[in-house]
This record gives C-alpha cells, structure tokens and sequence, in this order.
C-alpha cells in the first residue's frame, strides 16, 4: 500500500512540473508556406510556430499568448485582448490575430516605486490544435511578443500493489 501511495505521489509531481514557454519565430519572407497567408496588416507582425518541430507523438496541442514587455509594480497585471481565428479565404488554412483594447488591469495594492520592474504582461491564453503539415501563425500589433509551450496528452498509469 505504502508503494502505490509513493507511485502515485511521484506521478502527480510530473504531471504538476511546469512547461517551459517559447518564444514564437517572426516570419520571414520567401519562406513557402507562409506564401499562402495574407500578410501582417499595417501596424501588426506576423509570427510563426513551425509545428513540425515540436510535435511528438503524445503532443497535439500548444497554449500561445501574446505579450508586452512593460514596467508595473507589485501587483497582478494583464492587458486586455484575445486571439481570433481567421480563416485564410480559399485555401481552409487558419491563423490567429491578437484583438486589444491595450487596457492594463492590476489589482490595487500599495507597494512603492521601488518595486517598479519590468515585466512580460500577457494578454489571455488560447489552445491551438497542431497540424503536421501547417504552421501556427499568428499576427499582434507592434510592440507585442508571442509565447508557446507545449500540452501533453496526460496519460493514466495505475500503480499494481506489489
């Protein structure tokens, strides 16, 4: 009994391990694929996650959200805005394009100037379904930064008291 209890203690503690987050790649011309995707409009970058790279056999999904590098205090920070899924006309290929407002919400706390730093505040997460054929693009306003980090299939594993 003692043995399941540790087992299944060890698998919770992988499970809760924290993913690391990437940083997307900005898209460069004359790249193939990419042809197929309207440009960034005006004030926007697009950015591409090559899902080629990082999909394996027990991953299927990324978490993305877009960021801003700015200076806050001591409270909790995030920007309004939220990822849209466009759809290339003609081609059934689909990208995502950050909508915000630019509004910066944070609790109210007192904490003094000196704990002014800066800081990536992100604007609210999406899940992507990949596809081993087509990258993720996916298009913020200037000055945004895009991150991922990689969703794995949790798997059950039942312990055999031994």
């Amino acid at each position: 009994m003692i043995r399941v209890a540790c087992a299944l203690s060890l698998i919770a503690m992988v499970l809760l391990l924290p993913a690391e987050a990437a940083y997307a790649d900005e898209a460069k011309e004359g790249d193939d694929i990419l042809r197929q995707y309207p440009d960034a409009k005006e004030g926007y970058i697009r950015y591409v996650i090559n899902s080629q790279k990082i999909i394996e056999k027990d991953v299927q999904k990324i978490e993305v959200w877009a960021f801003k590098n700015i200076e806050v205090n001591c409270q909790k920070n995030k920007i309004g805005g939220e990822f849209n899924p466009k759809l290339v006309p003609g081609r059934g290929l689909m990208y995502w394009e950050l909508d915000t407002n630019n509004i910066f919400y944070g609790e109210k706390g007192k904490c003094g100037d000196d704990w002014k730093r800066r800081v990536d505040v992100r604007a609210k997460k999406d899940v992507i379904h990949l596809n081993r054929t087509v990258p993720v693009v996916v298009m913020v306003p200037e000055g945004w930064g895009v991150k991922y980090r990689v969703l794995r299939e949790e798997k059950e594993e039942q312990a055999s008291e031994g």
